[in-house]
């Protein structure tokens, strides 16, 4: 994908986000867990916008795992810019992006799914098509696999227009 096709994708998934209300400092960690990652006090007070890949990278397992899905919502497409910004420099980052929209590898799918709109799905979509081409390799055949079953599943559950 080239830069003009690059910032178009962002600016769609800006456009997608921008009216996603701010979950609350007390909505962001799923409370059944223990936050070793300092990931509550990183994002308190954030938006999505602005965050730095190397940040995003380092607190990865905020989006599979310990975000709430209002929090999930809110920060998704910060991880998504990421993504197609530097996917190699995001790296687990990427990893877990992936493994929160695949069934049975993302905690609380359904429910973060449920928050999304057909435009943030379609915006998500967009995203995970150009990871499988930015991760097709033959030498790691399993990469492309993860990527293409979420995606396989984003097309369930996207109306595409």
């Amino acid at each position: 994908m080239d830069a003009p096709d690059k910032r178009k994708l962002i600016e769609s998934i800006a456009n997608a986000w921008a009216k996603v209300p701010y979950p609350g400092d007390q909505n962001i960690f799923t409370p059944e867990s223990y936050d070793d990652e300092g990931i509550a006090k990183y994002f308190s007070g954030t938006t999505w916008k602005g965050h730095s890949i190397a940040g995003l990278r380092s607190r990865c397992f905020a989006i599979n795992v310990y975000f709430t899905p209002a929090a999930y919502h809110y920060w998704l497409p910060a991880y998504l810019i990421a993504a197609v910004e530097d996917p190699l420099e995001l790296s687990q980052g990427v990893d877990s992006l992936v493994a929160s929209v695949t069934p049975g590898r993302g905690w609380g799918l359904e429910e973060k799914m449920a928050l999304l709109t057909n435009e943030q799905k379609l915006a998500v979509t967009k995203v995970f098509e150009y990871l499988v081409e930015a991760y097709r390799d033959p030498s790691y055949p399993d990469d492309t696999k993860y990527v293409e079953n979420a995606l396989a599943y984003l097309l369930s559950i996207t109306s595409v227009e």
